[in-house]
């Protein structure tokens, strides 16, 4: 092969692309391009930015998508220790007790026993039940408000589906019965709590 014939086969950019890779620079462009120019940005801690259509934050140095139940997330996670004791949370009670006291299953114990030894503990254990039972009276009272307030005609299947179903009437004695038996669960939760 003659050295016009070289010449002719490389281009000055293979030439440029293998000097390039021959001298440790082979991620380097060999040409330049013209109209486009990406915008560097710097972004810190806890900032938040839209790129390409997803939130974006950075956390602990490090880039994650941000979302608004990463929130949520946070505030259910269970931390690796107690936060009263800081011991490991092994027991499998402790997430339980974590989401509902901010403590080990342990701590909770711990505070009971003392609660118990200080002689309140029934009024606390008493406190609880009453909230339990409250919650419990209001969920139910908007279940049957839900019910009875349903079309006579209509029925969801499993599938979620209306059908109509000509004849179908609310019970309305069954609903009228619950909600005596609601009533007088009330009065009962309003005279536990008057003799405390």
């Amino acid at each position: 092969m003659s050295e016009s014939t070289l010449l002719k086969e490389f281009n000055s950019r293979d030439v440029n692309r293998l000097r390039n890779i021959y001298s440790g620079k082979g991620d380097q462009s060999t040409a330049t391009q013209v109209g486009y120019e990406k915008r560097a940005s710097i972004h810190l801690e806890g900032n938040v930015w839209i790129e390409d259509g997803k939130e974006w934050t950075i956390r602990d140095g490090l880039k994650q998508s941000y979302t608004k139940l990463g929130e949520v997330k946070k505030i259910l996670s269970v931390p690796f220790c107690c936060p009263s004791c800081k011991t490991k949370m092994k027991d499998k009670l402790d997430p339980k007790f974590y989401n509902l006291f901010g403590h080990c299953f342990s701590c909770q114990q711990t505070r009971e026993t003392k609660m118990k030894l200080e002689g309140t503990y029934e009024s606390y254990a008493r406190d609880i039940m009453t909230a339990n039972a409250l919650t419990f009276l209001n969920d139910a009272r908007a279940f049957v408000a839900e019910v009875s307030n349903k079309a006579d005609n209509g029925i969801y299947t499993e599938t979620g589906e209306q059908e109509n179903w000509v004849g179908l009437k609310k019970n309305t004695q069954a609903i009228d019965q619950i909600n005596k038996e609601l009533d007088k669960l009330e009065n009962h939760i309003s005279d536990a709590q008057s003799t405390i």
